[in-house]
């Protein structure tokens, strides 16, 4: 059963406390417009954020296939298809195929157009292998140089210690004569 006041009471119109003026000017109905303008403004992008995320593949390095990096390279499969540290050693290896830049000296003493393209050096292994021992001898023989300066600078340093421990012994024994009064021929 319903009572008879909730049925009889008419819904109250909101309106301002200041009565017509605050009415006129239309402030409450565009107070509320804003708020759900702003209220429709968010949730709309909201949902388009999350449209982009899921619609969005994730990009992965084409060398290393890894995700994540502070910075995304230009690489064989165009602009930012590379991570950072793929694509340094990717410019660096270009950088090597590429032919030498012309200096000034060899620009002029040589044709503009007939200029032949530097030929490829493939090296075998067994080549490979020769500079690698070459390079570690190389190495090695620094290595050695240095650990004989090492010894003998150390050896020389040892002879100074030795000769000044001698000399301010010599001039102990010169001062302790001197104080005491005795003469002592040699």
């Amino acid at each position: 059963m319903m009572s008879t006041a909730i049925r009889t009471a008419a819904p109250r119109k909101w309106g301002s406390r200041h009565g017509r003026r605050a009415a006129m000017d239309g402030f409450c109905d565009r107070r509320v417009t804003v708020k759900r303008y702003t209220r429709r403004r968010v949730k709309v992008a909201v949902v388009k954020a999350a449209d982009a995320v899921v619609h969005t593949p994730p990009r992965v390095c084409a060398d290393c296939r890894t995700s994540e990096t502070p910075l995304w390279r230009s690489g064989p499969g165009g602009p930012k298809s590379l991570c950072n540290a793929c694509g340094i050693k990717y410019r660096k290896r270009r950088k090597g195929l590429a032919p030498p830049t012309p200096t000034s000296s060899s620009a002029s003493n040589s044709q503009v157009g007939n200029v032949p393209a530097p030929a490829m050096k493939v090296l075998s292994t067994e080549e490979l292998k020769r500079r690698q021992r070459d390079k570690q001898e190389r190495t090695l023989k620094l290595l050695l140089l240095q650990h004989r300066r090492q010894r003998r600078s150390q050896s020389e340093e040892k002879a100074a210690v030795e000769a000044g421990k001698e000399v301010e012994e010599a001039a102990r024994l010169l001062l302790s004569l001197s104080s005491s009064g005795l003469l002592v021929h040699s």
